[in-house]
Parts: C-alpha cells; structure tokens; sequence
C-alpha cells in the first residue's frame, strides 16, 4: 500500500508537469482570431464560472467523495480549460492568468517554499509550546512519508487552481487600472468567498482567510505571476497537512484559539513578507495592463 501511494505520487507530480509543457507546446492563437464579442469583464467573469465550477467539483470529489479519480479528473478539466479561455481572453494560454513556463525562474520554486512553510510553522510551534496543542502518539517518519506524498502531490494541483482561480483573473482584470491595496482587498475577499464550506463558522475564519489571502497575492504584485505564490501557497499547505493531518494532535483550552493565533502570526509575517520580497529579484515586473504575461517561450 506505501509504495502505491508513493507510486501515485509521482504519478501525479509528472503527470503535472507533463500536462504544463505539453499545452504550452500547441501553437497559442493570436488575440485577434480568438477575439470575440463582449468586453474584457464579460470574458473574464464567464471565465471565473467555469473555472469556479470546474475547481468545486474537484474538491467536492476529494473532500466530499473521498475520490482521487474525480479529484485529478476535474483538476485536469481546470488547467485544460484555464488554457483555452486564456487565449479567449488574451492568447497567452496559461501566460494570461500568470502560468506560463515562459514566466516560471527556479528562484520562484527555492524562494516561495521556505516561507510557506514558516507560515505555518511558527504558529504551530508556539502553539505547542504554550501547550495550546500538544502531539499524541508519534507515527514513525517512514509512515508520514509513504501515507504524505500521494496527497502532498495533490496539493500541488489544488493549490496552484486556486491561485489561478482566486488571484490570476482578478489580476489578470484589474492590474494597473486600481491601486494594489484595492487588488490586494479584492482578491482577498474572492478567496474568502471561494471557501464555500467554511463560510458558515463566522467572522474568526472570515477574518484568517482575508488575511491569509492578502498574504498569497503580495507576491503575485512582486513577480507579476502566480509561480512564486503558488510554490509558497502549496508547501504551507503541505506543512499544514502533514503536521496537522498525519500527526495527531489533541487541543486545550488557551488565550487564543488556533485560528486567532494564526491571524496575529499573519498581521506579523506580512510585513516581513513585504520586505523581504522586495529585497529579492525574482523576476520581470509586469508590463501589460489587464495581463501578467511578462516573457514568452515559443516551443
């Protein structure tokens, strides 16, 4: 059974890529055959619908079927579709929403992971220390790996449509036609209501969901792409699965719940995030507006 999680795991993690390189090789079609009639809010809003749709499917599969044919099913569905109503929109392909190979810098994959995990590490280091939450029966390393990977891989993909979702087409929209404080909010407020389960449990999940997504977005208005956030995007929520998922961990009454103890954490890393992004160069600025295509590679 390990070594068919493991072997679906990388199964999934070339299936990925494989699926990125092999669209970006069909010859994109220029904006002027794929243009059609409506204004560029109308593409873009009937592009969210699909991709809305596509994306819930996919994670109703996982979460709520418990399966991973219609999980990597409905996400393949995602990206294809991403593709064609990228060059709909723009014909740019996945360049439109921010993905194009042409736009990925390996200081994305190194820079992005690091922060990700500290997102989710302090928090829950302090929690554990302050006995907030404390770890039951260890499992072995060998079990969190083998039973980890499968699903870890399939964050990559939940992680990365959410991004495109939540963030590339509210950028892809709104970049240099509002002030990035407006961008940030906006997209913040979209990735809060695309947590369609959770939108019930009040204004402390609402609030660490605003927050977190700000955080996602800043590095998108860094690069002018969704690589740098989509890698940090994924191994927190990597971390966040493996600490909290595959590790037992029991909860006890503190000061603050673990989601208010998150939210403070945030209020704190963003300005570190801010700095630290700025600081670094990790690739070409954004240079049209409405698009984060910044660089093309023709294959």
């Amino acid at each position: 059974m390990a070594n068919e999680r493991r072997g679906g795991g990388k199964l999934s993690l070339r299936l990925f890529v494989s699926f990125f390189v092999i669209f970006e090789m069909i010859p994109n079609q220029s904006s002027v055959a794929m243009e059609k009639r409506g204004s560029t809010l109308i593409r873009t809003l009937v592009s969210f619908a699909v991709l809305f749709g596509l994306y819930h499917l996919a994670e109703y599969g996982i979460v709520r079927q418990n399966s991973a044919v219609q999980f990597f099913l409905f996400q393949f569905l995602f990206f294809g579709s991403a593709w064609f109503l990228g060059n709909w929109n723009g014909g740019k392909g996945w360049s439109h929403w921010g993905l194009g190979l042409g736009q990925f810098r390996w200081s994305h994959l190194l820079v992005g992971i690091l922060p990700g995990i500290l997102l989710y590490a302090v928090p829950y280091c302090l929690a554990l220390l302050t006995g907030w939450e404390r770890i039951g029966e260890m499992p072995a390393w060998t079990q969190i790996l083998s039973n980890g990977w499968t699903f870890v891989s399939g964050l990559l993909f939940s992680s990365f449509s959410e991004d495109l979702l939540t963030r590339g087409t509210v950028y892809s929209l709104l970049q240099g036609k509002v002030r990035p404080v407006i961008l940030l909010s906006l997209s913040a407020l979209v990735y809060l209501l695309n947590h369609i389960y959770r939108l019930q449990e009040g204004w402390e999940t609402w609030s660490y969901l605003f927050l977190l997504g700000i955080v996602l977005m800043l590095p998108v208005l860094r690069t002018g792409n969704l690589w740098l956030t989509g890698f940090l995007h994924w191994s927190g929520n990597s971390f966040f699965f493996v600490s909290h998922s595959l590790i037992p961990l029991s909860s006890h009454p503190g000061p603050l719940t673990s989601n208010q103890l998150f939210s403070v954490w945030m209020v704190l890393y963003l300005p570190l995030l801010y700095f630290a992004l700025k600081k670094l160069k990790l690739g070409p600025e954004p240079t049209h507006k409405g698009q984060l295509a910044t660089k093309e590679v023709v294959f």
